[in-house]
């Protein structure tokens, strides 16, 4: 798998958690991770489309 497979399997996880009804404080750090995954996959796929965007040298 790669980081961004990873992440959205991660996130899929959490968000499972969150629906199972958790005390605050673990709906507190779940929110959190949701929140910094979120950011990880946005700064993953903005560079993935940077990389995309730039010509192949040909050798």
């Amino acid at each position: 798998m790669t980081a961004i497979e990873n992440l959205h399997a991660l996130k899929l996880q959490l968000e499972h958690q969150l629906k199972e009804s958790p005390s605050a404080e673990e709906r507190e750090w779940i929110e959190g991770e949701l929140t910094k995954i979120d950011i990880a996959l946005s700064f993953l796929d903005d560079r993935e489309k940077e990389l995309a965007s730039q010509p192949t040298v040909s050798k």
